[in-house]
């Protein structure tokens, strides 16, 4: 499942916060205008593949960064 949202001004700070980010990588971050949200199973190998090729090709048309959450 995928989730368009707007900017979120407090992205550049949970980036900050989770890793070595420089000064200039956090200001690319804020700047950002939409925020991509993909929501999936990742319990087989299989699915943590899939994940990440849908990763790569928003990475390749020109995302930022990748944040990952697990619940």
């Amino acid at each position: 499942m995928v989730e368009i949202y707007e900017h979120d001004s407090e992205l550049a700070a949970a980036f900050q916060y989770a890793g070595s980010f420089t000064l200039e990588e956090l200001e690319v971050i804020e700047s950002h205008q939409t925020t991509v949200y993909l929501l999936a199973p990742v319990g087989q190998f299989n699915q943590v593949q899939t994940f990440n090729r849908a990763v790569g090709v928003l990475l390749r048309a020109s995302g930022i960064a990748v944040k990952v959450e697990s619940s």
